[in-house]
């Protein structure tokens, strides 16, 4: 009978020794329910807009030169993920002595259901000429309604307008989650 107690007492030696605080045993810890989980991947985003614009001035230089201006635009757009929208902004821009510029301010775009995409829009541009101006810079993309509530990444812009005309063709790419 002793041999019996001799492999039981082994067994629970072994089986105590397999549960000791340095051996691994495969428990995984406890998930947070309460966390954000995965994060979302961005997407990538691209979109095509003709605006017309308008020059309002809200600063002269001593020579009578407009060195500040509101330019409210509107237009249509082609958007990936939204499809055919509307885009409206109000940006401010501001000039340099040599003609130079920048310009910075909100930009929304409307998709044909209503879900709104809030951005923030700044480019910098070149001496201006006649004709067209190239306008380069960023859209940083911070939320709306609907599936975009939560809206955020960045594109790059490009922008040219025609100021005989009062219009512009618009270009972005970039990428946006969720």
């Amino acid at each position: 009978m002793r041999p019996a107690i001799s492999v039981s007492l082994i067994l629970i030696a072994t089986v105590l020794q397999a549960c000791g605080p340095d051996t691994p045993t495969g428990v995984r810890p406890t998930p947070n329910f309460m966390g954000r989980g995965r994060e979302p991947h961005a997407r990538p985003i691209k979109g095509r807009c003709t605006i017309g614009f308008q020059v309002e001035p809200l600063e002269f230089g001593s020579a009578g030169q407009i060195t500040k201006a509101q330019t409210p635009f509107t237009g249509t757009c082609v958007i990936s993920g939204l499809g055919r929208s509307s885009v409206t902004g109000d940006p401010t821009v501001t000039l340099n002595s040599d003609g130079s510029g920048a310009a910075s301010g909100p930009v929304r775009f409307r998709a044909a259901n209503g879900a709104e995409l809030r951005t923030a829009g700044a480019a910098t541009f070149p001496p201006l000429d006649e004709g067209d101006v190239p306008l380069g810079g960023t859209l940083e993309f911070n939320g709306g309604t609907g599936r975009f509530r939560d809206a955020d990444g960045s594109a790059t812009l490009n922008l040219t307008i025609d100021l005989d005309g009062l219009t512009g063709e618009l270009e972005f790419r970039g990428a946006m989650s969720p």
